[in-house]
């Protein structure tokens, strides 16, 4: 039997649900796909990473940011709109901040 895909209506990229179960998998630098997403105003990508567990407040590996921090630094049209998304999937704007007392 085939593994489940979901489809994020992103030039039909494809996304095996067993790897979305680890999904804290991440680049070189530690951003996950969720940060990724953000980075590049990737609103239904952002939106279908949240719904099948993605992490809102992972932190790359150097602790520099978050998909939150992402998405309000992105200069795409959809910025505004994937920390919406963010927030209403948990993010949290204050992730981080304990680190700088």
């Amino acid at each position: 039997m085939k593994k489940p895909f979901i489809v994020c209506k992103i030039k039909v990229q494809r996304i095996s649900l067993k790897t979305l179960k680890k999904t804290e998998q991440a680049d070189p630098d530690g951003r996950s796909c969720l940060h990724l997403a953000c980075c590049s105003g990737n609103l239904p990508g952002v939106e279908c990473l949240l719904t099948h567990g993605a992490n809102a407040n992972a932190f790359d590996k150097h602790r520099l940011a978050t998909p939150l921090f992402c998405a309000v630094v992105s200069v795409t049209p959809s910025h505004v709109s994937c920390v919406e998304a963010l927030l209403n999937g948990g993010a949290d704007i204050n992730a981080g901040l304990h680190d700088l007392v």
